[in-house]
């Protein structure tokens, strides 16, 4: 008689194992023609080949032993069965066998090694063109586990000073970060310039990557550099025919709050009250300003700012006419903020004509809820933050206020190369 042993019986979900068939001759002669076709349970995968065994003769006492690559997918007890075994004994009587069945354990499979968690965060979103500077990001190992190496490369369409310059960490313990900076020049200009970082790291069992693509604002108009002057206009009006505002206190906050920065020094503050159309575009050619502010009522049907006309009345400026002076006279301006009610429209065509970027509101804000987003905004932006974080301070401070009800009415614009993102 023919033999049948499967080895091993005990094996690991998850993890490839080598299953040994086993066919011995018991008899005291030869068998021939000698065929063990077997059938695996769902649940366990037979990796490659065929689920069989085929020997043409097999001496007495002989044994051959073949071997299959099989995979278990759930713990638990299963049956390995067959219902073809035959062939020819020693008398050379044909003989088939039925209903043979062996069992497998599979064994809960073992725990993996934990993975570090990496994240990378883009911390510069400006460049000035043809110029070199820091391009900054930050490297974060999240939870789980330390990692021993890391080594990270910046490309796109940005140039390093030296080639296949790269941020090199020989270890990065779980919790902390660390800022990867680059020096690079942009030698295009765009809204939305890509920027890839790749980063590849060693953790405890293999090694990881990970990578991530950003995109800079590189202007014709550069942004003003680390350490140089800032110059903001706070443009303020308060027309007598309409509900009166608390546009001195608004200016006196973010003068206050500009002073208590660590970035006072380089940041001047100036004021046009009354503002009339024709104020506007004066203090844009006298100022140059790098931010503008205005502050006070807006709306209407064209959803801009409401100046003042000669005789002290409002007048709401066609987005149009607002936009032309910023095209004309104010060719410095990375920012331009609305602070009045129901101005999404200006905001949106400031950025369709290229201004980096601009905030307006969505809908009527109340006077209080707009001196809480100036004061966030300037609090972010005198710590030397860049403009997208002081608009989330700005948002932050409505939040924080008591009722915190208009949080969700500034819209905030970036100029890009297909019209105006919504950040």
């Amino acid at each position: 008689m023919i033999k049948v042993s499967v080895s091993p019986d005990r094996i690991q979900a998850g993890d490839d194992a080598n299953l040994e068939i086993t066919l011995t001759n018991q008899s005291p002669g030869q068998c021939l023609n000698v065929i063990f076709a077997f059938r695996l349970p769902t649940e366990i995968k037979l990796r490659h080949g065929r689920s069989r065994v085929t020997v043409d003769k097999l001496a007495a006492g002989e044994w051959v032993t073949s071997t299959f690559q099989v995979q278990a997918e759930l713990p638990g007890r299963y049956q390995l069965t067959s219902r073809s075994f035959s062939y020819q004994d020693y008398a050379g009587q044909p003989h088939t066998e039925d209903g043979y069945a062996v069992e497998i354990t599979v064994e809960p499979g073992r725990e993996p090694l934990p993975e570090p968690v990496i994240t990378v965060e883009q911390l510069t979103a400006e460049l000035p063109l043809g110029e070199w500077q820091s391009f900054r990001s930050r490297v974060r190992n999240a939870d789980r586990v330390d990692i021993t190496s890391l080594k990270a490369t910046l490309s796109g369409q940005i140039t390093t000073d030296r080639p296949g310059q790269s941020f090199e960490l020989e270890r990065l313990n779980v919790g902390d970060s660390a800022e990867a900076s680059f020096n690079v020049l942009a030698p295009v200009a765009g809204t939305h310039v890509p920027v890839h970082l790749k980063a590849d790291f060693q953790g405890p069992s293999r090694a990881g990557h990970i990578a991530a693509t950003w995109t800079v604002m590189v202007s014709s108009r550069p942004a003003p550099a680390e350490g140089t002057p800032v110059r903001i206009l706070f443009v303020g009006a308060n027309p007598r025919d309409v509900p009166r505002l608390r546009i001195d206190e608004e200016i006196r906050e973010i003068q206050e709050t500009i002073m208590a920065g660590r970035e006072r020094e380089r940041i001047s503050v100036d004021t046009l009250w009354a503002a009339r159309p024709r104020d506007i575009t004066q203090a844009l050619l006298r100022f140059s300003p790098h931010f503008v502010h205005f502050a006070g009522h807006g709306g209407g049907q064209e959803e801009s700012f409401a100046a003042e006309d000669d005789a002290g009345f409002a007048h709401v400026i066609p987005p149009d006419g607002l936009v032309g002076a910023f095209q004309a006279v104010g060719e410095d301006a990375q920012c331009v903020i609305v602070n009045a009610c129901r101005t999404k429209r200006l905001a949106w065509e400031l950025a369709e004509a290229g201004v980096p970027y601009s905030i307006g509101m969505r809908q009527p804000v109340g006077d209080q809820s707009a001196i809480w987003f100036s004061i966030g905004f300037y609090q972010a932006l005198a710590a030397g933050r860049p403009v997208e974080t002081s608009f989330r301070a700005g948002i932050a401070q409505m939040k924080m206020a008591p009722g915190g009800q208009d949080a969700e009415v500034p819209v905030f614009y970036k100029a890009g190369p297909n019209g105006p993102v919504e950040l």
